[in-house]
């Protein structure tokens, strides 16, 4: 484990795999919301497999990173900028260690962030992917707007760390197999809430008023047209079709204003597709390996 100096000087965590037998270059994962470096050791065990060197981090406000605020579980972002921000202070650091050339794999609220990275030119990814971007939240058109209202007078009003309705602390022991709106694999379930149950205080709960409006306005920033043409690199997005938190159809608007973009959905699979049954998980890396020998030889 390493830790780098984010925004502020906020700790952020990270996780480091160099693979020595390795000259494919290095893949930064790029987290979801609420998730954290050992959810991924499965997905990082593959990648090593495939000759990448690995990094993963802990995003500000979960994991075991720093916790914006005094509430632990409280998932409050003051500015999804801090995510950018600390993410080149974590690129800034391993890429002066790690061999070239620089990839990214990104899930949902990691995806949303890593579109700004490269579309912003922030960093210098040469191809990324991405399972279930947040380009959009799925809920229904007319709630869409209202909620926008409803979020941003709340935090206009100072109640931007209060806990939207309906969101609370999360406990893993609470949350049944069938009521998850994540995955369809109980094995890959039970393992996510065991790593909680063992190691509780990487947990992050529900959203607040503040995290949403953020993710409101990110959402807003990679939707425009103009921001994807901006995007010049190879892109992979694969939307789950079942997915209850990310509205997949526009996972694909989204990739049809990237020029170097390839999407395609993943019928049966919920919000995460790489903790998803097997059957599901290998439709995504036999699309990650075609993508990934396609244009790293057209690259070459």
């Amino acid at each position: 484990m390493r830790w780098v100096e984010g925004k502020g000087g906020a700790p952020i965590r990270t996780a480091v795999w160099p693979n020595p037998d390795g000259g494919r270059g290095t893949m930064f994962v790029l987290p979801g919301k609420s998730e954290y470096i050992e959810k991924y050791f499965e997905v990082v065990g593959e990648l090593l497999t495939r000759g990448f060197s690995v990094v993963v981090l802990d995003w500000r406000g979960q994991g075991l990173s720093h916790r914006e605020v005094d509430h632990p579980t409280k998932a409050f972002i003051g500015r999804f900028e801090d995510f950018l921000d600390d993410f080149e202070a974590v690129f800034d650091l391993h890429s002066k260690e790690l061999q070239g050339p620089w990839y990214g794999l990104a899930h949902s609220m990691g995806g949303n962030i890593m579109l700004r990275l490269v579309g912003e030119h922030r960093v210098p990814f040469e191809v990324i992917a991405m399972t279930a971007p947040m380009t959009g939240l799925n809920m229904p058109p007319f709630w869409g707007k209202t909620a926008e209202v409803v979020v941003q007078s709340a935090v206009g009003f100072g109640a931007g760390d209060l806990f939207i309705p309906g969101a609370s602390s999360y406990d893993p022991l609470v949350e049944d197999f069938e009521d998850n709106s994540v995955t369809s694999d109980p094995v890959r379930h039970a393992r996510t809430a065991a790593i909680v149950r063992a190691l509780p205080e990487i947990a992050q709960g529900g959203a607040t008023y503040a995290w949403i409006h953020e993710a409101f306005k990110s959402i807003k920033v990679v939707a425009r047209p103009e921001f994807g043409r901006r995007i010049r690199i190879p892109v992979l997005i694969l939307g789950a079709a079942d997915d209850r938190l990310v509205d997949p159809v526009t996972n694909r608007y989204v990739g049809v204003n990237i020029p170097g973009a390839e999407f395609y959905m993943v019928d049966g699979a919920k919000h995460e597709i790489l903790m998803e049954r097997d059957p599901l998980r290998e439709i995504f890396w036999t699309y990650f390996d075609d993508f990934m020998a396609r244009v790293t030889d057209q690259a070459a």
